[in-house]
């Protein structure tokens, strides 16, 4: 058919492509962002060097707007410009370099419109794209590849995120296409004192400089005067940086902050078009009808955002991936190993359930540093547990309606199975647990948080039939820690 239609005139073309359901378009974009902004907008006034005060007029071309999807988003992103002037934003490095050079200092700075196109939820704010000097000398205007949805494999610089109205939301630091760092803006405060006091000994804070400078000139019978420069402003970013795990990342998901009236986001996540498992995993005795079955099967698991979320941060982990093989005659249809392999009992007997399971082992094997799994798959195949019930609150309001549910079976289930002392009040209890871990009541880094977590593992442990106590639940801050079901939790959150 691909071949048939290869000469096709534009118009039969057209005829048979079916748009992205909810799609963003560049006129809508434009439309959202004249109604809550074009008549509101304020303009931005800054002090000069000399203490005069000059406005900057934002001039929008949406001529130049692209239009990106992913399988959530529906982003559309243009230039964001002045009319009478400009801004040069770039880290220390890179602003001396430019001075010392006579050169601009390259930047990207857009207005992103981006749109959910499961809740019809639209949202916009500006983001800046701000080289390191390596990357921008080894790249040029080769920088503006970088999108929203698309960040280059080789960028090294900060991805900063403000609303519209110029307040900053967040901010990311790469290395070779890898978030390193998350970016929290100061003020003269103590950059620790809003992380809670169990992370502070495994976290250290470096300092991230940005030089922002302003020019501007007239505009008299629509000819532009001399270029003036009004000075120059650092702004100072700590990057909280995780040492004893893997690269701080955004967890492949999405993460927003719409906290302000603007609206405003950002994120780290890149997306992938046309994803293979060859992209990650070596074959292993696969014929070619076996490998494009499970390929359909990955492709169709990654439909679902969540775990389209995981495989992304999966991709940009830098952890190894090993094997996917088949064994036939191995317990259960599928597992993932501690060196990274996939193995799967049946290819054509292997679903999308199996891949959801096993996405999830190989997140927490990615967030919790593992190299072993031995004394850990008890408490892994608990936290799984837990991710699958948040999952189904989510889906459903009523908890206790989805948990007994023909279609859905929950491991506290058990409990009345085995005619448990007082299951029904357990039951509760743990379905109060989950409400309350699903809609962020809970805060995972307190004790008594870790200790509800450490309560449910046990009674897993007790009742479950492949599970025992004997597989595993070893739980401290060596053997195991809650950072992968907290990153498991932002994605569902993200998701939802």
């Amino acid at each position: 058919m691909a071949l048939l239609c290869a000469g096709c005139t534009e118009e039969l073309a057209k005829e048979n492509v079916t748009p992205l359901q909810n799609s963003l378009t560049v006129q809508q974009a434009k439309e959202w962002y004249n109604t809550k902004f074009g008549a509101n907008l304020r303009v931005q006034r800054v002090n000069g060097s000399d203490s005069t005060v000059f406005a900057l007029k934002p001039l929008l071309n949406w001529d130049m707007a692209e239009l990106e999807n992913d399988s959530l988003w529906s982003v559309v992103e243009l230039p964001w410009e002045y009319a009478n002037g400009g801004i040069s934003m770039a880290a220390t490095e890179v602003k001396q370099y430019a001075e010392m050079n006579h050169a601009q200092p390259q930047q990207i700075l857009r207005l992103v419109i981006m749109k959910n196109r499961k809740t019809g939820d639209t949202y916009g704010f500006k983001m800046a794209v701000l080289p390191d000097l390596d990357y921008m000398l080894q790249m040029g205007k080769d920088i503006e590849n970088n999108t929203y949805l698309k960040r280059s494999n080789n960028l090294s610089g900060a991805v900063l995120f403000y609303t519209i109205n110029n307040t900053f939301v967040n901010g990311w630091r790469y290395k070779e296409g890898k978030i390193i760092a998350k970016l929290n803006k100061l003020s003269g405060d103590n950059p620790r004192k809003d992380t809670p006091s169990g992370l502070q000994k495994s976290y250290r804070w470096v300092y991230y400089r940005v030089e922002t400078c302003y020019y501007f000139y007239a505009v008299a019978n629509g000819e532009a005067g001399p270029i003036k420069s009004n000075g120059c402003k650092t702004e100072i970013f700590s990057e909280l940086i995780n040492e004893i795990g893997p690269e701080y990342i955004t967890d492949g998901s999405y993460n927003y902050n719409y906290n302000d009236a603007d609206g405003g986001g950002g994120g780290g996540n890149t997306s992938s078009t046309e994803k293979k498992l060859s992209d990650i995993f070596k074959l292993k005795n696969l014929s070619e009808e076996k490998t494009n079955y499970l390929d359909e099967k990955y492709k169709e698991t990654l439909k679902e955002c969540i775990y389209n979320s995981i495989d992304d941060a999966l991709r940009r982990s830098g952890i190894t991936f090993g094997y996917v093989s088949e064994k036939t005659g191995m317990y259960g249809s599928g597992s993932i190993s501690n060196t990274g392999d996939f193995t799967v009992e049946d290819v054509f007997t292997t679903d999308v359930e199996v891949f959801r399971h096993e996405w999830v082992h190989l997140y927490q094997r990615y967030k919790n540093n593992l190299t072993t799994f031995g004394d850990k798959v008890g408490m892994m195949e608990f936290e799984r547990a837990v991710f699958r019930d948040i999952d189904t609150y989510h889906k459903g309001s009523d908890l206790n309606k989805k948990l007994f549910d023909d279609n859905y079976y929950s491991w506290i289930q058990i409990l009345e199975q085995k005619g448990v002392e007082n299951n029904s009040k357990k039951t509760q209890e743990y379905i109060n647990w989950i409400r309350d871990l699903a809609t962020g009541s809970i805060d995972l880094t307190a004790i008594s948080s870790i200790d509800a977590f450490r309560q449910w593992a046990d009674l897993y442990g007790q009742h479950s039939n492949t599970y025992g106590t004997d597989r595993g639940y070893k739980y401290n801050g060596v053997h195991y820690s809650l950072n992968a079901l907290s990153g498991l939790i932002q994605i569902l959150n993200n998701c939802k």
